[in-house]
């Protein structure tokens, strides 16, 4: 359900740094974060996953994780490359490598694919998870796709730094 956006994302790049950011040099920035919502989208399921599997203390671990390697990358980045830039690209990579390390350890407790199941069963276990991420991302994220469009984007660094601060702390 995510690539659609991150297809419009990635090809309304010129559009999006022009029309919110009054700069052309920033299509990249836009580029890399259509690569993040596509890439960030399979977390949820795969932590609904581990949920579903009653593996809590791998999904807590997983989640602590995520966070301590996200914001070292943030940080390192943001350091080395003196720009923003570094949030998005650690974004990226801590999302790629808990993605890969999840899937991983799912596909060793479950196996491979099958495809022997009720498309009814699926659904009716399923659409709960599923309405859930829908409100889970909104929740998150509304704010600061709004704010995108009204402040000036070193504010919403700082609001987001500031959230992932809190975050950690919670």
């Amino acid at each position: 359900l995510t690539l659609p956006l991150a297809i419009t994302v990635f090809l309304g790049a010129p559009w999006l740094s022009t029309a919110l950011l009054h700069k052309a040099s920033y299509v990249a920035y836009f580029r890399f974060l259509a690569v993040e919502i596509a890439v960030g989208a399979g977390l949820p399921v795969l932590m609904g996953a581990f949920l579903g599997l009653q593996k809590f203390k791998q999904q807590a671990t997983i989640s602590i994780v995520r966070m301590v390697i996200r914001q070292s990358l943030i940080i390192a980045l943001i350091i080395v490359l003196h720009d923003f830039f570094g949030l998005v690209v650690a974004w990226i990579i801590a999302d790629l490598v808990l993605t890969i390390v999840c899937f991983a350890y799912l596909l060793r407790i479950l196996g491979g694919p099958k495809f022997n199941f009720d498309t009814r069963k699926l659904l009716a276990f399923s659409w709960p998870l599923w309405l859930s991420d829908v409100v889970n991302f909104t929740s998150s994220w509304f704010d600061r796709a709004l704010l995108l469009v009204f402040v000036p984007l070193a504010t919403l660094g700082i609001y987001n730094a500031t959230l992932s601060a809190f975050s950690v702390l919670a």
